[in-house]
Parts: structure tokens; C-alpha cells; sequence
């Protein structure tokens, strides 16, 4: 049953779609990293919106745990709304858009064109305004994704910033990511049965979950909740597992359920305790993990970087096999629309 969807098949194809990413864009890669330095830049600058933007979330912690950059989110409306005067001069701004179209995105970019930035731009449509507009364009080169809930374009823009920041870092902790990675998303894939199976089953009468995170991670706790939000009508809100301490925790009790992502990283003791904590307070504990110890979905081990695909990988498969329990479209999500228009 749960192979029956589009979203099921564009799931499976992301190994294909990540593998030729670095060969295809070394040597733009090489060349952006030369302007960069040429340029004296001195900060980083994303725009996105929905998607896109957990990307960029993830982006955000591999480029300041292991580049000199600090990160900005330059929020659309800034530019289209209030017309801000925010200067983006010496700086990299990087649009991420999967179609190409968003035009709040793409106004950002003008606005950087304007203020002398190096503009890049990672989209799924090299004939799209926003790639055209860009100094250095990269192609997420997915092939046409049908379904609303975006899966393929998702993690080929995480890839393709993943290699930015492999190139602009030289840092040797990213060196061998790129193969390990691709290995990792097919372990994945290979147990979509039992992932399956697990979410029909765990997830089929949720209506409010909490979906907790930390770190390289955050971003991809966002992304689930968007995933379980378009495709299951599951009410879910991801949270840092610090945050969620000031006061969301107060919503926990015996009709909540909690999806923790608990990876081998500085934050294990702190996630592992506020499992425990959630469970002892009565709510439903999902956790997703490298580790096998009080695991109820188990992905690979490996380098920090990479392991936020599995857990989204994962979360693909979740959300296409409940939505599919709940007697969903899958597909067609209702009052959505794949391209979004937004100022």
C-alpha cells in the first residue's frame, strides 16, 4: 500500500539524484570559493521560504561549526513588504528556491545584485528567474518532482549547501561526506518496509505532536513537522530541545505525542533526559536515533553532517505511509499547491 503514491517513488530516487551533485558542480564549486576569497567576503546570507528554508537551517549550523562565516536568514518580507534598508554589500547571499519562482526570494536577490553581493542561487530549474539572476546558479538536477511535499529537491538543496561549505571550509571533518552520505540515505530506503509499517501504525490517530531537535538537526525537525503537517494533517511543531524547556513543555501530558531525533552529539544527555522526562509525564515518546539503546527507528552512524538525511529520509517515509493510514491523498494534499507565491 504505501508504495502507491508518487512521493513514494520520488522518495526512493534521492540516492540517484545526490550521487551526481559533486561531480556535476566541482568546478563551479572551485570557482566560487576563488571569488569568495577574492572578494574578502565576510558573512553569508540566505533566503528562502517553507522548505527551502530548513535547508538553509541546516546550512546555517554546518557553516558556523565549521567555516569562519556567520550565517544571516534574511526573511523575504524585509525586502518585499517594508522595503528594509538592510545592506548586503560584502556579503554571499544564497537564494534557495525549488522551483526557481518565488518572487520573494528572487527580490532579495536583486537587492544583493544591487548592493555588489556574489549572488548564488540552488534551484531545481536552471531556465527559472532566480537561477538566472544568480553569479553562480547550481542545479539540484532532480528531474521533475510531482508531488505537493517536497523530498528529493529537498535533501539534493541540502546537499548542494553541504558542498558549499565543504568548499569554502576546507575543513577535513567534510572531506569523505559525500560518499558516506549516499550510503547512509540507501541503508535507509532499503528498511522503508519496516519504517513504514512503524508509522502507519504509531502515527495513524495522531493529531498534535512535538517534534524535537538540536543542532545540525533543527532544520531537519522543522522540515518533519511541515512533512507531517502537508501530507497527514497531523497538528505537529518542532521545537529545539532547549526551547522546548522555557515553556512549550507545559503542552506535554497524556495525549501528547513527541518524535525525538537523538544523535550521537554533544546534545545526546540532554535529549536522552528530556525522553525520559516526556515519557514519565505520559506522552507518546518516538525516538529516532544512531544509537540502538531506546531506539524505535534506528539510522545509520556516521559523521554529524550526514546524518540529518537519514532522519529525513526517515521522515519522508513516515509521512507517506501515515498519510496513507488516515485515507489521505497523499499526492494532493488539500488547498495546497507545489508552487507557492509569497511576498
Amino acid at each position: 500500500m504505501y508504495k502507491d503514491t508518487i512521493l513514494y517513488k520520488e522518495i526512493l530516487e534521492q540516492p540517484k539524484v545526490l550521487s551526481k551533485l559533486l561531480n556535476d558542480n566541482q568546478s563551479k564549486l572551485k570557482e566560487l570559493d576563488k571569488q569568495v576569497k577574492a572578494r574578502n567576503i565576510q558573512y553569508i546570507v540566505t533566503t528562502a521560504r517553507g522548505s527551502s528554508g530548513h535547508a538553509c537551517d541546516y546550512f546555517m549550523y554546518l557553516a558556523e561549526v565549521f567555516s569562519k562565516f556567520p550565517v544571516k536568514d534574511l526573511h523575504p518580507s524585509i525586502v518585499t513588504c517594508f522595503d528594509g534598508k538592510v545592506s548586503l554589500a560584502n556579503a554571499l547571499v544564497i537564494g534557495v528556491s525549488q522551483s526557481g519562482k518565488a518572487e520573494d526570494v528572487l527580490s532579495c536577490l536583486k537587492r544583493a545584485k544591487q548592493d555588489g553581493s556574489i549572488v548564488v542561487a540552488i534551484t531545481n530549474n536552471v531556465d527559472s528567474p532566480i537561477a538566472k539572476i544568480a553569479d553562480f546558479s547550481f542545479d539540484c538536477n532532480a528531474g521533475l518532482e510531482t508531488s505537493v511535499a517536497a523530498t528529493k529537491t529537498f535533501t539534493a538543496s541540502m546537499y548542494l549547501l553541504m558542498l558549499i561549505v565543504r568548499q569554502l571550509s576546507s575543513n577535513p571533518q567534510l572531506q569523505e561526506i559525500p560518499t558516506e552520505l549516499i550510503k547512509g540515505v540507501e541503508s535507509v530506503i532499503a528498511n522503508a518496509k519496516t519504517i513504514s509499517e512503524f508509522g502507519a501504525r504509531v502515527f495513524k490517530d495522531t493529531q498534535d505532536l512535538f517534534v524535537v531537535s538540536r543542532g545540525f538537526d533543527f532544520g531537519i525537525g522543522k522540515e518533519t513537522a511541515l512533512k507531517l503537517n502537508e501530507s497527514c494533517y497531523i497538528k505537529a511543531m518542532a521545537f529545539s530541545s532547549a526551547e522546548f524547556q522555557h515553556g512549550p513543555y507545559a503542552m506535554v501530558d497524556g495525549n501528547a505525542t513527541v518524535l525525538a531525533y537523538v544523535n550521537g552529539t554533544v546534545f545526546d544527555k540532554e535529549l536522552d533526559s528530556m525522553v525520559d522526562k516526556c515519557r514519565k509525564d505520559g506522552a507518546k515518546v518516538v525516538v529516532v536515533s544512531d544509537k540502538d539503546k531506546g531506539a524505535d527507528i534506528i539510522v545509520p552512524q556516521g559523521n554529524a553532517a550526514c546524518i540529518p538525511f537519514y532522519n529525513i529520509v526517515v521522515a519522508q517515509i513516515l509521512s507517506n505511509a501515515t498519510s496513507q493510514a488516515k485515507g489521505i491523498d497523499t499526492d494532493k494534499p488539500r488547498g495546497l499547491n507545489k508552487i507557492t507565491i509569497t511576498k
